[in-house]
């Protein structure tokens, strides 16, 4: 029984003192005294010890930071003032600067401001860095604001950018439009002056299967007064649905019906005696539609006499366009002369007229084609005729380079305004060589279509105090697009310019605030423009300011 006894002392003794070695040694081998290894980088920037790097904006900082008991949190600071922290990995810490006082000016020398990054281990172990930073808060020069379902697959790859007025691309300003893109803020350079205007320009580019289309829109003379900010819309986009060829019956060789709306196109073979209805679908948006087709056509070259018809939509299957259904009641002729234009054998004119049904299509736009004559040698006064039984209409005129357009019929008699315009394409500018007063609104465009490049440029300026309209630099970011090799080899071409006042518009200021700022059609804030342009050939073509509408 003793020995029992003593035997179980001996074995409680080893235990006990095999446990204490064993806990000592566990002991030693987790307690961790070691920092953290630590590093850190600022994303688009070259970061150093010794030199003061420069900032703004937002930075991205990506901290590695690893430890044998693994890290607990990382924290960042600016000037002892803890400004994030972040708990697990990866540690990709943003940081806004923007409320910063910034730390480097013009008028005086940088000063430094610090960044610390610190990391914690799970033992309690701290690692920490440093870095010199010059913090520069820059100005915005205005936001861009862009609706969900602006792009489609026809404008991609779209950009924004900035320039001063003379032409020089604003640095780090260049910013891509993608479908999750809702705002863009377009940042002034540290050094740029904002007393100073500047312009602002959409680029895009689509190497389509066959041709490459490229189009952009320039607005120039902008401040941070006149313009704060665009709120683009989502354009209203049609594509073809239908084409409806239908019997045509009664038609003779001198009788060519035609029709057109917001929706619709239509046209007549004599020959073949088929009717062709084209039915336009609108993408974006469905209330843009009419439950009519308007169909007219006149007999004689006085233009008197006028015929039309109203076909309900949508057409019967056993429709038949028959020319005894033509009328000619509620016709009205029309005649348009110019005081202050010297009379000539023959003059370039071209006319159309458009019919609402009611208020409703007025505010929408949606339209019946009542008249349209096409750019022919005519003798005034101009002869026209219409169906006087519309709700509201508009129309569009041009004589030689006078163009106007406005809500209602034209006027009985015009007075051409006193501008003369010659402009022509010089080292990537545009000598307007224009004279006379009273008008705000100047547009440019630049067009080629070429065998396999098709380009667009559309640029927008206050006339009232432009003599010279540059084109901007293209960005390097941008040297894809074919825009760049026709900066580099001064190679664009003009298709028409133009200087215009919009009734209720004051100034090329209140057109930016009012029409630009909104994305709005002119027509739907104007009653009347006029307009004096050149053109090649001397046609007026129809644009409008953003390429994207």
């Amino acid at each position: 029984m003793q020995r029992t006894c003593l035997q179980y002392l001996f074995l409680m003794i080893f235990v006990c003192f095999s446990c204490t070695n064993d806990t000592e040694e566990t002991s030693k081998e987790t307690i961790d005294t070691t920092a953290p290894t630590l590093s850190f980088s600022i994303r688009d920037i070259e970061a150093s010890s010794n030199d003061p790097i420069r900032v703004s904006g937002k930075i991205n900082i990506k901290i590695e930071a690893t430890d044998i008991s693994g890290i607990s949190k990382v924290e960042v600071y600016i000037n002892n003032e803890k400004v994030a922290v972040d708990t697990s990995s990866p540690f990709d810490i943003i940081i806004d600067l923007s409320s910063y006082t910034s730390t480097s000016s013009l008028k005086k020398l940088d000063s430094n401001a610090i960044l610390k990054i610190i990391a914690y281990d799970k033992a309690g172990n701290e690692a920490t860095m440093e870095q010199n930073i010059v913090i520069f808060t820059r100005e915005y020069l205005l936001d861009i604001n862009i609706p969900e379902g602006f792009l489609n697959s026809f404008f991609e790859n779209v950009y924004v950018f900035a320039s001063d007025m003379d032409g020089n691309y604003l640095e780090s300003t260049t910013e891509p439009i993608t479908a999750s893109t809702r705002q863009i803020k377009i940042y002034a350079p540290e050094d740029f002056d904002l007393t100073k205007e500047f312009m602002i320009t959409f680029m895009t580019f689509n190497p389509g299967n066959e041709n490459s289309f490229s189009y952009a829109t320039t607005f120039q003379n902008l401040t941070k007064d006149n313009l704060q900010e665009i709120n683009l819309k989502v354009p209203e986009r049609f594509r073809v649905f239908e084409n409806e060829l239908v019997p045509a019956i009664g038609f003779e060789d001198n009788i060519h019906p035609v029709g057109s709306g917001i929706d619709y196109r239509t046209s007549l073979n004599n020959t073949d005696q088929e009717w062709l209805f084209q039915t336009l679908i609108p993408e974006t948006t469905n209330d843009l539609t009419t439950n009519k087709i308007y169909l007219s056509y006149f007999l004689d070259q006085s233009f008197t006499n006028y015929h039309y018809l109203f076909i309900d939509r949508p057409l019967a299957e056993d429709f038949q366009l028959e020319a005894n259904n033509f009328v000619n009641a509620n016709s009205t002729s029309g005649s348009i002369s110019f005081t202050n234009f010297q009379q000539q054998p023959e003059i370039k004119t071209s006319l159309t007229v458009y019919g609402y049904e009611n208020e409703n299509d007025v505010q929408k736009n949606i339209y019946h084609t009542l008249w349209g004559q096409g750019t022919t040698n005519f003798s005034l006064p101009i002869i026209y005729s219409y169906n006087d039984s519309f709700y509201q209409y508009r129309h569009r005129l041009s004589m030689e380079n006078f163009h106007t357009e406005g809500l209602g019929l034209p006027l009985e008699e015009y007075t051409i305004p006193n501008w003369t315009l010659n402009p022509v394409v010089q080292n990537n500018k545009v000598i307007l060589n224009k004279t006379g007063e009273g008008h705000s609104i100047g547009r440019i465009s630049l067009q080629e279509d070429q065998e396999k490049d098709i380009y667009e440029w559309r640029i927008l300026f206050d006339s009232e105090k432009t003599n010279e309209v540059v084109i901007p630099k293209i960005p390097e970011q941008l040297q894809n697009i074919p825009f760049f090799t026709l900066y580099e080899s001064n190679s664009f071409e003009l298709q028409q310019t133009e200087i215009s006042k919009f009734e209720g518009i004051d100034n090329y200021g209140h057109y930016l605030t009012e029409i630009i700022k909104e994305n709005r059609n002119i027509n739907n804030y104007s009653n009347k423009k006029e307009t004096i342009f050149q053109s090649n050939p001397m046609i007026y073509f129809q644009f409008n300011d953003f390429v994207f509408d």
